[in-house]
C-alpha cells in the first residue's frame, strides 16, 4: 500500500528556525515520522524567515504528535483543533 501525500496532515507552521529541528528530534524520540515542507524557501525568501515551514506527520500519528508538542511548550498549529497561525510556545505562567 502506497501512502500519498494525502494522508499527512499539517502538525506545526513556524518561522522560527531553531524550532523545526527540535520538533523532528521530539518526534523522532517517539517514533513519529514527519516531513518539512517549504525548507528550500530560504533559497527564495534569502533567508529572512518570512515564510513558515510546516511540519507534517501522517494522519494516523497526528494525535500523538500533538500531545508530545504540548508536553513539550509548544502549540501545534495544524491539525485538529489547530488555528493555522504561528508557532507559540507557553510557559508554565501561561497554562
Amino acid at each position: 500500500m502506497c501512502l500519498g501525500l494525502s494522508s499527512m496532515e499539517e502538525l506545526l507552521r513556524t518561522t522560527e528556525p531553531a524550532t523545526v529541528p527540535f520538533v523532528e528530534a521530539l518526534l523522532s524520540g517517539e517514533d513519529i515520522d514527519c516531513v518539512v515542507f517549504d525548507s528550500n524557501m530560504s533559497i527564495v525568501e534569502g533567508s529572512i524567515g518570512a515564510f513558515p515551514r510546516r511540519i507534517m506527520v501522517w494522519r494516523k500519528d497526528l494525535y500523538r504528535a500533538r500531545i508530545v508538542l504540548i508536553d513539550n511548550g509548544i502549540e501545534p498549529t495544524g491539525g485538529a483543533g489547530g488555528h493555522g497561525g504561528p508557532a507559540q510556545r507557553t510557559t508554565d505562567s501561561d497554562r
